[in-house]
């Protein structure tokens, strides 16, 4: 299962752990499960679709 995380409110949410914007501070939000909310990372949907999203 994923660890969703984000910088802050208005950030996108990221998934894959190898996305050049995984945010890997402590005090980040994190979800366990897919968010209802807010923006989706890009370079994260990119990486699920051509097979190469370290979640």
């Amino acid at each position: 299962m994923p660890q969703y995380r984000r910088r802050g409110r208005g950030e996108p949410w990221h998934w894959c752990r190898n996305c050049s914007g995984y945010p890997r501070n402590p005090s980040d939000e994190v979800l366990w499960s897919e968010p209802q909310y807010g923006i989706m990372c890009g370079e994260c949907k990119a990486k699920v679709a051509d097979g190469t999203c370290e979640a």
